[in-house]
């Protein structure tokens, strides 16, 4: 049996952030694995976004989608609560 193998495609992270609709649920995965950069790039797009869920198990970074501006933009949804889960 065959498998096909998969091609390898890189875009800017503005690129990668434009799938995000809103309405859409993300997931972000906490502390060191926490995607900085393409968070930073989505929440530049907020005034685009309405709505969108974003789910954690926790953080204890800096998390820009809690700011009072993105406030029915984003919509933070953490199982355990941390410096990063109110507003800052």
């Amino acid at each position: 049996m065959k498998t096909k193998k998969a091609k390898t495609k890189f875009v800017s992270v503005e690129e990668a952030v434009k799938v995000i609709k809103s309405g859409d649920s993300i997931y972000v995965h906490a502390n060191c694995s926490f995607p900085k950069t393409l968070i930073d790039s989505m929440c530049k797009r907020y005034t685009e976004l309405k709505n969108v869920k974003i789910l954690q198990l926790m953080s204890f970074l800096n998390a820009p989608f809690v700011l009072p501006e993105m406030e029915g933009h984003f919509h933070l949804v953490s199982l355990f609560t941390g410096p990063t889960s109110g507003k800052q």
